[in-house]
């Protein structure tokens, strides 16, 4: 038999990520977020969700129709977008001292870096990294130059920490028009931020130094 103590953590553990699994970003919690702009993929709950994977890694039909709308929009001027989605672990997205703080200490770091970071968080209900990508391919496909994709989602739970990370993509114009090129082998990964592993601040500092490297 386990140790007393031992037993009860493995429970906590264990209970707190059937909670995280489950949760769902509160509309009070989008509404929260600077300039967010909320989508949807083409899972229609959260059961789908989670038992058929692939619902979550593409956008419903109107919501293809706004990042079209907002490819027009934005007319090529920014070269970076912020996409926020709840993974397998919206609590490690909403949870105090986790995104906000990101958030800001990142668009600081690319502000100062000399990035245009389009001012609309995309925020995704059961979304996927791969959704990501093709907000990407829709947003970008054919611009000039190189453009980036920020992911941030909620990581799988289990750990005991609610933990997020970022998915950073960055390809030129050319590539992003080309469906499938942008995918996990091209792609670099911030992962375990919390206020109880990775710091917000610091995986915002982590995600612009790579960001720099994929840029160039």
């Amino acid at each position: 038999d386990l140790q007393p103590a031992l037993d009860a953590d493995i429970h906590r553990i264990y209970d707190d990520a059937k909670v995280c699994i489950w949760a769902e970003l509160s509309p009070e919690f989008v509404a929260g977020i600077p300039s967010a702009m909320p989508l949807e993929t083409r899972s229609a709950d959260r059961t789908e969700y989670i038992l058929h994977p692939e619902t979550g890694e593409r956008l419903n039909e109107a919501s293809d129709a706004a990042i079209l709308d907002l490819k027009e929009q934005h007319n090529g001027r920014y070269n970076v977008q912020v996409v926020v989605s709840d993974g397998l672990d919206a609590l490690s997205i909403m949870d105090n001292g986790h995104l906000a703080p990101f958030l800001a200490q990142l668009r600081y770091r690319l502000d100062n870096d000399g990035y245009r970071v389009a001012p609309e968080h995309i925020v995704l209900h059961s979304g996927r990294v791969r959704a990501g990508y093709r907000i990407g391919e829709t947003l970008y496909a054919d611009l000039p130059g190189r453009r980036a994709i920020l992911h941030v989602i909620g990581e799988r739970p289990g750990t005991g920490h609610h933990t997020f990370s970022i998915y950073i993509t960055a390809l030129t114009g050319a590539d992003w028009g080309v469906p499938g090129t942008a995918d996990h082998n091209v792609t670099k990964v911030v992962s375990g931020v919390a206020v109880t592993a990775l710091s917000p601040r610091d995986g915002a500092d982590e995600t612009a130094r790579i960001l720099e490297s994929l840029m160039k």
